[in-house]
């Protein structure tokens, strides 16, 4: 702790003592003007002690009578080791340490415990300086001494809390770790049990209508039709409620990516039949991420442009980048459906479609990943639509992100 009271004072003593002619700049004691002794006795802040060359105590201020609880009768010509008290004489060797350390620099600077009248410690901030007559030998010490016991305290409280706060964090990743790990352990359950029947349910269903599909009445059909719609889309739902639960314990491993080429990958992924859709991509900045996860980010929101632009007569979806000083801002624009930006706030939730099943296909959780994965790279998304004008998804990327 820095004592800058203490500094100012001792600088203010040592500029009062030169002041008196001392050419050598050492401190000078004997012809300190009046008024800055009756000021150095009354002050009460602060303990200004003089000590002689022996380390006893010649002077003796309001403030020492107060921190020390020593009156200027009782503690006149007593030695500074009295500071420490009976419990630590041990440490009255460092009083010889001190005063010699202040000798050799000038001024010597430290904290330690000391105690006062009654026994009681307290925490102080002590400044020493060596003093000297006008023919410059050794007159003896001045001292100021600080209390900052409460200081001290709040201090070792702090680091007692710090260190509860730690422990607090350490329990809590180990019972994170169980929970993740009994996550897996669902996910596998959920993933295996789940499917188990729903292939069931798919197969027989297959079977029923390729076998007997041409003895049946047209609403025969047409419920073995929607069986295997609802165990396909059930299907794509378990597989995305997955990749969702696994994506919150996946490391996020940073490197550069040249985002254009990941972009046209996921285009020949999604576009490798025919298709009315005109694309088109501007130069997209390289930026630092996850690739795996931003190919997700990327083949999702192509997915949904495609998907709800493909009821227009000319479907059409640009891809591009904005400038921004701390983000790398991309976008992916289309001409399709839209929706009413009242709604937005539901766009990026778990099972929330803007749209019915029976207008565009869907599970609901792909933009609620894609605002995970980009939430794990310390970016943002947003959308700015209009109904059947199409709409913009933007997210962004952090350009500084290791």
């Amino acid at each position: 702790m820095d004592c800058g009271n203490c500094k100012q004072l001792n600088r203010r003593m040592t500029k009062e003592y030169n002041q008196t002619g001392l050419s050598d700049g050492r401190n000078k004691i004997d012809e300190a003007p009046e008024d800055l002794s009756a000021l150095l006795l009354e002050f009460k802040d602060y303990a200004i002690i003089r000590i002689d060359p022996a380390g006893y105590i010649r002077s003796w201020n309001l403030g020492a009578e107060d921190i020390y609880g020593y009156t200027h009768p009782e503690i006149i010509d007593q030695h500074i080791s009295v500071f420490y008290g009976a419990k630590d004489s041990g440490k009255a060797a460092n009083v010889n340490f001190s005063l010699q350390t202040a000798l050799a620099a000038g001024r010597y600077e430290h904290e330690e415990w000391q105690y006062n009248k009654e026994e009681k410690p307290f925490f102080a901030n002590i400044i020493i300086t060596a003093l000297y007559n006008a023919d410059g030998t050794l007159k003896g010490f001045a001292k100021v001494t600080r209390d900052i016991t409460r200081e001290k305290t709040l201090e070792e409280e702090n680091k007692i809390l710090h260190e509860q706060l730690e422990e607090k964090v350490r329990q809590r990743t180990r019972e994170l770790e169980i929970v993740n790990k009994e996550l897996e352990a669902f996910s596998y359950s959920v993933s295996h049990d789940l499917r188990t029947p729903l292939r069931a349910i798919s197969g027989y269903s297959m079977m029923l209508k390729e076998d007997y599909g041409s003895k049946l009445d047209g609403e025969c059909n047409r419920i073995m039709d929607a069986i295997l719609s609802n165990t396909k889309m059930m299907g794509q739902l378990i597989d995305d409620l997955l990749t969702f639960s696994k994506m919150a314990r996946l490391e996020t491993i940073y490197k550069s990516i040249e985002m254009n080429r990941l972009v046209q990958s996921c285009q020949e992924d999604l576009t490798n039949q025919p298709s009315r859709h005109v694309i088109t991509i501007a130069a997209l900045p390289a930026c630092s991420g996850d690739a795996s996860m931003l190919r997700q980010v990327w083949f999702n929101l192509l997915d949904n442009a495609i998907k709800y632009s493909s009821k227009n007569e000319k479907p059409q979806i640009e891809i591009g980048a904005k400038d921004d000083p701390g983000f790398h801002v991309y976008y992916v624009k289309d001409n399709g459906a839209g929706f009413d930006m009242k709604y937005a706030s539901k766009l990026f939730g778990v099972f929330q479609r803007l749209h019915r099943q029976d207008e565009f296909e869907g599970t609901g959780l792909g933009l609620a990943l894609v605002k995970r994965i980009i939430s794990k790279h310390g970016g943002e998304i947003w959308a700015d639509a209009s109904p059947n004008k199409g709409a913009t998804f933007y997210f962004s990327v952090p350009k500084n992100k290791q």
